[in-house]
């Protein structure tokens, strides 16, 4: 169905495109899954640039999409999500503009600052837990002063 997320290396489909062999993607482009492409280099083959700019077309109630030199059934719900693992990639104008990039780079100054708000997360934990504590062991003996207040007045005022 639509929630199954494939994986597949982007060389062996774009070699399967270029061959005439059936591939994953293809299989996802029609089922409408949700398909990862990796090893994505900075280059990445023309073969797609149909599929990245969405240039469908339109019969009837169905789109295909134009991939190596045939045209593949395209079915709402399809994802194609591209992943490399190039720190800082220079991809083309083109594809930059037809996609949304996502940086999933971890720093180590990114990684402190996120322990740090979870230590402080659970120390105010902490700290709110200790106030409420003592604010009501505050509240028991505002109670008893004004208990022994209250007998201290009684008794001056009886003798």
């Amino acid at each position: 169905g639509g929630d199954t997320i494939s994986f597949a290396d982007i060389n062996a489909m774009v070699d399967g495109l270029r061959t005439g062999e059936k591939t994953l993607l293809e299989d996802c482009l029609v089922s409408g899954r949700q398909i990862v492409m990796t090893n994505v280099t900075e280059e990445i083959d023309p073969i797609l640039d149909n599929l990245i700019a969405k240039t469908l077309t339109s019969t009837g109630k169905r789109f295909t999409v134009h991939l190596g030199g045939r045209d593949v059934e395209f079915t709402p719900g399809f994802r194609l999500v591209l992943s490399t693992h190039l720190p800082n990639p220079q991809i083309s104008p083109f594809v930059a503009s037809q996609t949304s990039l996502v940086d999933f780079t971890v720093s180590l100054k990114g990684l402190e600052h996120q322990l740090l708000n979870l230590v402080v997360s659970i120390d105010k934990s902490k700290v709110h837990k200790q106030k409420v504590q003592v604010d009501a062991v505050v509240d028991q003996h505002r109670n008893v002063i004004e208990e022994l207040n209250n007998s201290l007045l009684v008794r001056l005022s009886g003798e």
